[in-house]
């Protein structure tokens, strides 16, 4: 089991339940990806990414698994992830900025890595230049495996492929 922080619960949710993703991304991202993203490109990719048909189609269509946290008595993250050959990806994952540092993230990558384990590895992407996420991974334990072109929403960016051994 993966080791949850005092006062925090961790729960997988179902397709009914897909707009407190929502809901938290609409908060989390503007904080997110300051200085990263110019602001209007958020609004359309939150649009897009996070309509709730999008979130829908991950789960049913692609399988992916969301996860959220609660802290205190409030929804205060969450975490997609699936599994493709040895390795666990996860999707998404947000904090809001209040509740970042206290080990909700940590939890929540550890609750997809024992979803999904055994797997010999974990990875995501993560925007080039957002500086706080990759330190926050690389003080995981992950390290840039590559950089690679993506694509959210409408918009063409640079991600490293973040990685760390099981």
């Amino acid at each position: 089991m993966p080791e949850v922080p005092p006062n925090v619960a961790i729960r997988r949710i179902g397709v009914d339940e897909l707009s407190i993703v929502q809901q938290l991304a609409e908060e989390v991202w503007p904080h997110a990806f300051e200085g990263v993203i110019q602001r209007h490109q958020i609004e359309i990719m939150l649009g897009d990414i996070y309509a709730l048909e999008s979130l829908e189609n991950e789960m049913t269509a692609l399988g992916h698994v969301f996860w959220v946290a609660r802290h205190e008595g409030l929804e205060s993250g969450f975490v997609s992830a699936f599994k493709r050959d040895d390795t666990t990806w996860i999707k998404k994952l947000y904090i809001l900025p209040r509740k970042q540092g206290i080990g909700i993230g940590r939890a929540l990558i550890e609750t997809a890595v024992t979803h999904f384990a055994p797997s010999k590895a974990i990875s995501l992407n993560v925007n080039n230049g957002n500086a706080r996420a990759i330190e926050f991974y690389k003080k995981y334990g992950f390290a840039i495996a590559e950089e690679v072109p993506v694509k959210m929403g409408p918009f063409d960016f640079t991600d490293y492929v973040m990685t760390k051994a099981l």
